[in-house]
């Protein structure tokens, strides 16, 4: 019921064309809430009113208190005229209730109360007026009401000259409320108007940005595409060609290899390993371009399984270098697989591939909880890395070490980083040059 009533006085106040963003709007809004709130709000000092009225048979103030209440009821509930026409009744009547409370109560009280009220009302309902308007339908009124104390048109007491004094030096306070409040309202309504078209400049600019964005991101979005599909049609043609070059090679070492002098053979061999690493530096650009274009889903992942397959699919090398691998606290996470697969075994392989001579190579994989996330670290004693290329190494063909036993082409530790970044992640390391370095990455938890 109450918000049915509230929709009629909203759609009686607040003109139906106005632009939500300009002062009239607001006012108007304003408006609407004192009118839907006067109402019953009203009822409060009418009703105490009218027992005391009939108890002491002042019927004047009785029937104001009728009329106002009324009038009050049709401002806001009659349909059929305008919303400016709503606010002056309304100031009117509070203007009105003013000088009948200053006529019949003998005391300049209730009715100054009622006249600063009708000011204020005045300034919050038409804040796109000037604000003198206001002062000086106040100034008029306590002029007005001066005028009829002096020359004795109205009663008030045996000593009118006393009167006069009185309502001089007492309307004088209220004309200075009602210039103060003519001042601080309207700065107030001023400032408003400034930071609401401010937001709508910034709202329009941010709209214009995003249509910007939406843009350049289709545009980027179908350059992606064509790149995408380039580099698998390109990759596929030179992948041919390597396997047509090998394959060649191949067969003329074993066809010849009879007339192939020592010198020959080397140089065959130096051929086929190169066509062997192009063919995975190949294999690895797609995979760094790819990285983050996740098509599956998360899945539950165990990490002590993950480190086991890598252990399998690197058995002879673990076995040939008596590489020992201890693992603690791994738990099954929430995650993409094999982006979180790949992360792991890149950074493990660069784990086994630098270790020191001399030294039995020694990795550690373990696992730890902190906050909203898993933290992993994998930690070897190889042969470490210089402070001043830690941020360098996770670049793409960053080689820090030229081993001649070493296939890898610089982009393994970069295909980690991107993986890792990709769900959120971050990867750090710590390291002693000369005796070992410590990957860290995180995976964030799912609660």
């Amino acid at each position: 019921m109450i918000s049915f009533l509230n929709n009629i006085v909203k759609s009686n106040c607040i003109s139906p064309n106005e632009d939500s963003s300009t002062l009239r709007f607001l006012s108007d809004v304003i408006f609407a809430k004192c009118v839907f709130l006067l109402t019953p709000l009203s009822l409060l000092a009418i009703i105490p009113a009218v027992l005391v009225s009939l108890k002491s048979q002042n019927y004047l103030v009785l029937y104001l208190d009728v009329f106002c209440f009324s009038l009050l009821i049709l401002i806001g509930y009659l349909p059929g005229f305008g919303v400016n026409a709503r606010k002056y009744l309304l100031v009117s009547l509070i203007y009105l209730a003013a000088f009948v409370l200053l006529l019949e109560l003998q005391s300049f009280g209730l009715g100054l109360v009622y006249l600063l009220s009708a000011s204020v009302f005045h300034l919050l309902i038409f804040p796109y007026q000037k604000s003198l308007i206001s002062l000086l339908l106040t100034l008029i009124f306590c002029v007005l009401f001066g005028m009829f104390i002096y020359t004795e048109i109205i009663k008030i007491g045996s000593e009118p000259e006393t009167y006069l004094l009185a309502w001089v030096a007492i309307s004088s306070n209220v004309l200075f409320l009602a210039v103060l409040f003519a001042l601080i309202i309207p700065y107030f309504f001023s400032r408003l108007e400034n930071t609401i078209l401010e937001k709508l400049q910034v709202l329009d600019s941010l709209n214009q940005s995003n249509e910007e964005l939406k843009k350049s991101m289709a545009k980027v979005t179908s350059q992606s595409a064509e790149l995408e599909e380039y580099a698998f049609v390109a990759s596929h043609d030179l992948q041919e060609q390597l396997r047509m070059i090998s394959s060649y090679l191949g067969k003329i070492r074993l066809k010849y290899q009879d007339q192939i002098n020592p010198q020959a053979d080397v140089y065959f061999n130096f051929a086929l390993q190169g066509a062997h690493r192009m063919k995975n530096i190949i294999q690895d650009l797609l995979e760094h371009s790819s990285v983050g274009k996740v098509g599956n889903s998360m899945e539950v992942v165990d990490i002590d399984q993950v480190v086991h397959c890598f252990c399998k699919s690197n058995e002879n090398l673990i076995a040939l270098k008596g590489i020992q691998i201890e693992v603690k606290d791994l738990k099954q996470v929430k995650a993409f697989k094999a982006p979180l697969t790949n992360a792991i075994h890149r950074i493990l392989e660069n784990a086994l591939i630098f270790s020191r001579e001399g030294v039995v190579p020694h990795v550690k994989i373990q696992m730890c909880q902190e906050w909203d996330f898993w933290k992993i670290s994998i930690q070897d004693n190889g042969i470490g890395i210089d402070k001043q290329f830690f941020e360098k190494i996770f670049g793409i063909f960053k080689r820090l070490h030229n081993r001649q036993n070493h296939s890898g082409n610089g982009i393994g530790l970069s295909i980690a980083k991107k993986h890792i970044e990709s769900w959120g992640g971050k990867i750090w390391l710590d390291s002693i040059p000369g005796e070992g370095t410590t990957f860290y990455f995180t995976i964030p938890r799912e609660n």
